[in-house]
């Protein structure tokens, strides 16, 4: 009753249908008991009024219903009353935007026809406060006429109207796509048919689809400007710290260097100072043996120390590789030991090696690197132990056997700890090792100082490099010590073989370096006459000459005057000079240094072997750079021998000497061997000259019937110069061209004469030699008989098979 405004009902009736009756404060009502339909009637149906009072209602006999009000009573007929049941339609009147009405077909408008026309309408976003009107097409009692509504998606919920409010508006109604939908009852309540009306409001350009695209873009593109310029800061604050800390590095590993070339300096002055005063006594005519002897310990120790650094320099790059084969380890170290003794006698110090007798005969080590750990931990110990005092050098079958009393310690180990480890401890009454630098001792670069201004164990270098050599081969080291009371050091190796690898054995027969008869000293002097006398050069040395190339003026004429009573010799500064010499003269060999400004030794070799004018003269580099990759390194660029200094005089003698004598076979061998495969294993010939050869018989073979065939032209053909061919052929035969050419026809004369069935005189056209007593005077002179003899010996010996 709501929807009717009714708040009271004042009287109820029944008429003979059973319908109900109801006077109310605002119209009369019929209920219909079948329908449940509620029907009002009011003054524009003939009603009294509005107002019905309180019970005041009567039914007749008739069957006629009474109610009264305030404007006096109606009688109701009931069975006169019928039911209106017409569907009406509700008609769009208007449109308005902003309460203003809007005109098909103009500016701005929305419609393109009347509203009650339009099945879509599209607005724009700034058009989204808008209103309708709308009537009913039922006009029996219009008034009575009622309206229900909704704007779908905005508002689903329906709203109910009479007919004095046809009308509705919607404010600010979001973008989207919505259906107002409408309908209308007549005055009897029938409702009609729905009527739809799409309706689009479009979106506000910053708010279409492209806009949220571009916002989006613009988000990303602005997060990822934040992201690039915090990484370009988070970068530019690593950039900053990275090259600070470079420069820090930089500065402390230029002070490093400082402070290692500061000691190395320190520890060359020394023997250097010795050297400078043995030299003035030697320049004044006195040649005492002492003097001497002063000097070549000290150019040794200097070797020595040089020696060290290039090592440690080769165990940073991994370049020292082990090279493990079975050794009596107290013979090794009693061998090693005892070059100390005079030291010892000298300093009066007493020293003792003691062995221990449990030890195994046998076991698995690396002689040279532990030569190199022994003699420098001996050095150490016997430098820094005063007159008077004590070493003891004590072999140990396992290390854990032995304790020290010192209370300052420090222990390297690699691997397993529990493993079974012989080696030995070298204990000294020396300065000993505060406690705050025992544990900087195995540094590089580091020397321990004291307060009280005394500086020991070397450069800073030996113990880093024996610390290295213990980890490269798998050992135990350990230092004991306190100052003024002496060290104790000690040393361990595994006893097992197992835990090396096998490339780490030893696999040649290479000399045993501790076998007095087959030990070469690398720290030997450039100059050892202490060495067996030199074996004699070739009888025909004298006619070699030698281009010595090297950029240290008083290392090349040192050796240049060595070599001057075996060879002839030239010397020059540089690669550059030397490939100049090579091209104006005739070398027989070349002996070379690596490190040369401009052309060094390596590019030297190269261009020499790559050169078919000179790829015959063998190469011999000398050098102070001991690695195994830059002997590989050289021999790579075609050198033929590769010598480390500082170089043995025998050593190089014996070396050049075997190269000529070298020369002098590949030389017999094609003097002998016209026909022979270059690459015949019988003869040491690299390629580019075994090429050589190859060409040369071939532009012979092919004018070898040409009588008139010269040197000249078979130069052309092999695109060299005459000199050059001449220079070439004598080196690799021994003989000049047209001796090589002559032989070649004799030789092939004789093949022919030997394989095939035909007279002497075509054998003479085919191979050139138009002359018959010429030809077999010189035939008979090359094979000891005339042709006629060498076919009859050669046939008969044919028919005999």
């Amino acid at each position: 009753m709501s929807k009717y405004k009714v708040h009271s009902i004042y009287s109820i009736n029944k008429d003979n249908e059973g319908n109900i009756w109801l006077g109310t404060d605002n119209g009369l009502f019929r209920m219909d008991i079948k329908t449940n339909r509620l029907q009002q009637f009011n003054k524009a149906d003939g009603a009294q009024g509005q107002t019905y009072y309180p019970f005041s209602t009567f039914k007749s006999t008739n069957g006629e219903l009474y109610f009264g009000g305030n404007e006096g009573f109606s009688i109701i007929s009931p069975s006169k009353i019928s039911y209106n049941n017409y569907k009406p339609t509700v008609i769009l009147s208007d449109f308005l935007l902003d309460n203003i009405p809007v005109i098909p077909n103009t500016k701005n408008s929305p419609l393109k026809s009347s509203i009650f026309q339009t099945k879509e309408l599209v607005l724009d976003y700034n058009q989204n406060n808008f209103s309708f009107e709308f009537t009913s097409t039922n006009y029996l009692n219009p008034g009575k006429n009622r309206f229900r509504y909704r704007l779908e998606k905005y508002d689903d919920k329906w709203i109910e109207t009479d007919a004095s409010h046809r009308s509705v508006s919607y404010s600010k109604v979001p973008k989207g796509t919505y259906n107002f939908e409408i309908m209308t009852a007549n005055n009897d309540g029938v409702w009609g048919e729905l009527t739809s009306l799409k309706i689009i409001i479009k979106p506000a350009p910053w708010l279409s689809n492209w806009a949220i695209v571009a916002y989006i873009l613009l988000v990303l593109l602005i997060l990822y400007a934040l992201i690039r310029y915090y990484n370009y800061q988070r970068k530019l604050k690593m950039y900053y710290y990275l090259e600070e800390r470079e420069r820090e590095q930089k500065e402390e590993y230029h002070q490093a260097q400082l402070t290692f070339f500061t000691n190395v300096s320190h520890d060359f002055r020394t023997p250097l100072s010795l050297i400078l005063a043995a030299l003035e006594p030697i320049k004044a005519g006195n040649l005492a043996g002492k003097y001497i002897s002063i000097l070549e310990n000290n150019a040794k120790r200097l070797l020595a120390l040089v020696n060290e650094v290039m090592d440690f320099r080769s165990l940073q790059n991994n370049k020292i590789k082990l090279n493990i084969q079975i050794g009596n380890w107290n013979q090794f170290v009693s061998d090693n030991c005892s070059d100390f003794s005079e030291s010892a006698e000298q300093k009066r110090i007493r020293y003792t090696v003691e062995q221990d007798p449990s030890i195994a005969a046998n076991y698995y080590f690396d002689k040279k690197i532990m030569e190199k750990i022994l003699l420098n931990l001996l050095n150490n110990a016997f430098k820094y132990t005063p007159e008077g005092g004590y070493i003891k050098v004590e072999t140990l079958s396992d290390i854990r056997n032995f304790t020290s009393t010192h209370a300052n310690k420090i222990i390297i180990q690699s691997g397993n700890e529990t493993r079974n480890l012989f080696g030995l401890v070298i204990s000294d009454s020396g300065v000993g090792i505060s406690e705050a630098s025992i544990r900087h001792i195995f540094e590089r670069y580091y020397r321990v100082s004291e307060s009280s201004g005394t500086q020991h164990l070397g450069s800073g270098i030996g113990l880093a490099l024996v610390k290295s050599l213990v980890e490269l081969h798998k050992g135990y080291i350990a230092v004991y010590s306190e100052r003024d009371l002496g060290s104790d050091i000690v040393i361990g190796f595994p006893d097992d073989a197992s835990v090396y690898e096998a490339n780490d054995f030893h696999n040649n027969n290479k000399a045993d370096p501790h076998n007095p008869e087959s030990k070469l000293d690398n720290n030997s002097k450039f100059m050892d006459h202490e060495i067996s006398p030199i074996t004699p050069p070739l009888p025909d040395s004298k006619k070699k000459n030698i281009l010595f190339a090297e950029d240290n003026n008083d290392l090349r004429e040192l050796l240049s005057e060595t070599l001057r009573e075996y060879y002839n010799v030239e010397e020059v500064a540089n690669g550059r000079e030397a490939l100049e010499l090579l091209a104006n003269k005739n070398i027989d060999l070349v002996l070379t240094d690596i490190m040369m400004p401009g052309i060094n030794g390596i590019e030297l070799s190269k261009k020499i072997k790559e050169n078919i004018d000179s790829s015959h003269i063998p190469v011999v580099i000398l050098t102070a750079k001991t690695g195994d990759e830059n002997q590989i390194e050289g021999l790579y660029s075609g050198a033929d021998i590769y010598l480390k200094k500082p170089v043995n005089k025998q050593i190089l003698l014996l070396s050049l000497s075997n190269l000529f004598k070298q020369q002098a076979r590949i030389r017999e061998y094609y003097a002998k061997h016209y026909f022979a495969q270059t690459n015949n294993t019988d003869t040491s010939i690299n390629k580019r000259d075994a090429e050589f050869m190859k060409q040369l018989t071939e532009v012979i073979e092919k004018n070898l019937s040409n009588a008139d065939i010269d040197v000249l032209q078979i130069a052309s053909t092999l695109a060299m110069s005459r000199r050059t061919l001449y220079s070439k052929v004598k080196a690799l035969t021994g003989q000049s061209v047209v001796e090589f050419i002559r032989n070649y026809r004799l030789r092939k004369a004789a093949q022919i004469l030997a394989e095939e069935d035909i007279s002497i005189s075509m054998v003479m056209d085919r191979v050139g030699i138009d002359n018959a007593s010429y030809f077999s005077r010189i035939f008979k002179k090359e094979f000891g008989e005339s042709p006629s003899e060498f076919v009859f010996r050669h046939h008969k010996k044919s028919d005999e098979e």
